[in-house]
């Protein structure tokens, strides 16, 4: 409901005077109603804003849950790295023992290096990267020389728990002379 040129004649006012008024009036209005298009050009702004804030805020959380993620996916890579590198370390150390082991037998120079190898025991063999060499290998490979000189052809003792046949053409026996001799 607004002033109306009515009313105003109603008060029995002069045509001037309903006219300055009215033109004030006017003008007041016209002002206010500036005054509001502009506060709902304000408020849509804030609006806009807001959901932009929003939509901020929630990309915010979402690369802050990336991120943790990725913090905890670098703590799991750092974790398997370290246990890669061990695990590498180990095995290298193992490969260099093994090697170890099959040139010290490839010296040690048995007719059969299987047969050779089944009678150490490679849990006390131990492997000096620093050094490169091995501990515990010769005293077993001079054991396996007295005790199974058959492995190492006309050169080792004939000795130990399986020599002692000899069919006196440098160790060569026929199964027949084998037998014969055994009995």
């Amino acid at each position: 409901m607004g002033l109306s040129r009515e009313f105003l004649k109603g008060l029995e006012l002069d045509k001037s005077t309903i006219d300055a008024i009215m033109s004030e009036y006017g003008s007041g209005v016209t002002e206010m109603k500036e005054q509001i298009a502009e506060l709902k050009n304000e408020n849509a702004d804030l609006k806009n804003g807001n959901a932009e804030l929003a939509t901020l805020q929630k990309t915010h959380k979402e690369l802050e849950q990336s991120f943790k993620a990725l913090e905890k996916e670098k703590e799991t890579l750092a974790t398997q790295k370290a246990e890669l590198e061990t695990n590498s370390a180990n095995n290298l150390k193992a490969l260099k023992k093994d090697f170890a082991i099959k040139k010290a037998i490839m010296k040690s120079a048995p007719i059969d290096e299987v047969s050779y190898k089944a009678h150490l025991d490679l849990e006390k063999i131990e492997y000096d990267d620093e050094k490169d060499e091995l501990k515990g290998f010769d005293d077993q490979d001079k054991a396996i020389r007295e005790n199974y000189g058959f492995l190492f052809g006309s050169g080792g003792s004939q000795g130990g728990e399986h020599g002692g046949i000899d069919g006196g053409n440098g160790g060569s026996l026929t199964i027949e002379e084998a037998i014969n001799q055994s009995m």
